[in-house]
């Protein structure tokens, strides 16, 4: 039996959640020194568009023409029920955490105010900010593929710059000039400010060949990226969240376009090895939970007064514990019938 399997993209995927879960460890201690703070969101910031990027390279290659109605169908109860069980789970723990509210408010609140869909409000569980536009960008999916499977690369990478530039690119251009709102005046939301690296990862998966462009030029492009990021805010003495949001940052695009074609050139990436294949599994289950099992060690570490310990290696137990753990569990839970179709 042939193996499709495309394993540079286990490997992606399971760089990408390391950074997933590196962020959200680092937001939930005081980072005080701005410039670690600019470095960390610079590169870690790149992971989520590496997703975007996966998904558009494996769903926009299939044809979707006899199969829309089962595609939408599979996909919207899935991310639907997942929208509302970790919302409720993620808030129930983080309020059984952080407040002393009764067991049964805490889920009465959590399941009446913070499920994802009525209200769409996921209280603590803020990671479920992806689930939205990966539900959007699937609703195209069918449409999108026919498009581009049908288009030239040229064409495509001119829809990607039109994208970037309508969504990334106004917010840059308007950080250099305020009064430039042509964009916004043009309906610039047409693309989404996501769409662009699901593009992206159609032409890097299934258009380029390996070996696309130089390992040390990439590399030197992307630290030029990072260097500029952290520039900016250094010369502001501020942190400008929009340089280093995925739907607002030229500087993300740019250097988790370019980390993503460097990660595809690394041969290493590109062996069959079944830990990582296990892992890649888990990837899904992982972003679901580990904001749940941040809430649990946060938990710990306040029963046995280890909270004021300093802030990088308050940083370090985080991510050293909730990263194992949040494998660990998935990789049990997907094992659980039900419960496997969800991760």
């Amino acid at each position: 039996m042939e193996d499709n399997r495309i394993y540079y993209l286990d490997h992606i995927r399971v760089i990408a959640i390391f950074f997933v879960v590196f962020t959200h460890c680092h937001e939930n201690i005081p980072l005080d020194n701005l410039l670690v703070k600019s470095f960390f969101y610079s590169v870690d910031r790149m992971a989520v568009p590496l997703f975007f990027m996966i998904s558009g390279g494996l769903l926009l290659s299939r044809d979707y023409t006899n199969s829309i109605g089962k595609f939408y169908s599979l996909k919207t109860f899935r991310f639907v029920i997942t929208i509302i069980l970790f919302a409720v789970l993620t808030n129930i723990i983080s309020e059984f955490i952080t407040t002393d509210h009764s067991f049964a408010s805490i889920i009465k609140t959590s399941v009446k105010y913070h499920n994802g869909i009525y209200p769409t409000n996921y209280g603590s569980a803020i990671h479920l900010w992806f689930m939205y536009p990966i539900i959007l960008l699937y609703l195209v999916t069918p449409f999108v593929s026919n498009l581009v499977r049908n288009t030239s690369t040229k064409g495509i990478v001119f829809l990607i710059l039109i994208g970037f530039l309508l969504n990334q690119g106004n917010f840059f251009i308007k950080s250099l000039f305020p009064e430039m709102f042509i964009f916004n005046l043009m309906g610039n939301d047409f693309t989404g400010p996501y769409l662009s690296y699901f593009l992206f990862g159609y032409i890097a998966i299934n258009r380029l060949n390996r070996n696309y462009g130089n390992q040390y030029l990439l590399f030197l492009l992307i630290s030029i990226t990072i260097i500029v990021e952290i520039y900016l805010d250094k010369y502001q003495n501020n942190f400008i969240e929009e340089n280093h949001w995925y739907s607002t940052s030229l500087y993300i695009a740019i250097s988790s376009c370019l980390f993503f074609l460097f990660l595809k050139n690394i041969s290493l990436l590109n062996k069959k090895r079944p830990f990582i294949i296990i892992l890649s599994n888990c990837v899904f289950g992982v972003y679901l939970i580990h904001v749940c099992w941040i809430y649990i060690i946060m938990g710990i570490l306040t029963k046995f007064k280890l909270l004021e310990v300093q802030n990088y290696m308050l940083l370090f137990i985080y991510f050293i514990f909730t990263l194992p753990a949040s494998f660990i569990s998935i990789y049990f839970l997907k094992k659980v019938k039900f419960l496997k179709y969800i991760f």
